[in-house]
């Protein structure tokens, strides 16, 4: 089970959030992005950074109800503010 939001503005632009009920395991194209380790209060994840202008950018973090994906052109401090307020 799974849960999808979808948030686009009046210029095309998108974010993304799924909420998995168990934990899981993800794939990303590292070859397009940069990872780098991050925290979302005391859980630990991955932040994907685009080396590109095309591609979106990835949080990817679980705790212990579940795992979520964040995904959207915004900055690592932007999704990780987004990601910290998700109750």
């Amino acid at each position: 089970r799974k849960i999808y939001l979808k948030y686009e503005n009046f210029e095309g632009k998108v974010i993304e959030l799924t909420f998995y009920f168990q934990s899981r395991v993800f794939q990303l194209d590292n070859e397009k992005h940069t990872v780098t380790d991050i925290w979302i209060h005391n859980d630990n994840g991955q932040f994907f950074d685009a080396n590109d202008n095309i591609s979106n950018n990835y949080l990817i973090w679980s705790t212990d109800k579940g795992s979520f994906v964040l995904s959207a052109c915004l900055d690592q401090q932007q999704m990780i503010k987004i990601a910290e307020n998700i109750k």
